[in-house]
C-alpha cells in the first residue's frame, strides 16, 4: 500500500516588501522554517497538526525539506540526545553539528519533523542514552499562530 505524499510547499511566497526606492520581491519574508525535534511538544500557544509517518517516508521528506535550498536560517534541529542525533544523521546522511537543547521558537507556517521514543522512561530513572532504535516514532507537523479573536 502506498502512503500518499503531501507536498511540503516550502517555496517562498512571491511577496513584495518596500525597500525605499523600489518595491522588490521579498523571498524570505514568509518562508517557513523546518524544525527537527526529538519530542512532540507544543512549545508555544497556537494550532498544531501532526501526522505519523513510517521511518522511510519521514526520512525522505526530511531530506527533501532540507534539500530545497535551505540555509541555517530555515532549518534548525533541537535534539538533545547524542544517540538520537546520531540516528537521524545516519538516516539522512546529513551532519547536524552536535546536540541542541535550546528553546524552540515557532512562527506561523513552520514545519515540525519529530522523532520520539514510543515509550516513556520511568520518571524515577534518568534516561540511558541507548534507546532501542526500533522504538522510535516519526511525525511531521505544522504550526499556525493563534488568532487574537479565537478563544
Amino acid at each position: 500500500m502506498r502512503i500518499p505524499r503531501p507536498s511540503l510547499n516550502l517555496k517562498p511566497k512571491n511577496n513584495y516588501k518596500d525597500r525605499g526606492r523600489a518595491t522588490v520581491p521579498c523571498y524570505f519574508c514568509y518562508m517557513p522554517k523546518v524544525h527537527l525535534l526529538n519530542s512532540a511538544i507544543m512549545p508555544q500557544e497556537g494550532y498544531y497538526s501532526l501526522k505519523q509517518y513510517d521511518k522511510i517516508n519521514w526520512t525522505e521528506r526530511l531530506k527533501e525539506a532540507i534539500g530545497q535550498g535551505f540555509d541555517k536560517r530555515h532549518f534548525q534541529h533541537y535534539i538533545g540526545y547524542e544517540t538520537t542525533l546520531a540516528y537521524v544523521e545516519n538516516l539522512t546522511g546529513i551532519e547536524m553539528n552536535g546536540t541542541n537543547k535550546d528553546k524552540t521558537s515557532l512562527k506561523n507556517g513552520d514545519y515540525l519533523f519529530v522523532i520520539r521514543l514510543g515509550y516513556r522512561v520511568d520518571s524515577s530513572e534518568k534516561r540511558e542514552d541507548n534507546p532501542d532504535i526500533d522504538k522510535y516514532e516519526f511525525f511531521i507537523g505544522r504550526y499556525w499562530e493563534a488568532s487574537s479573536n479565537v478563544e
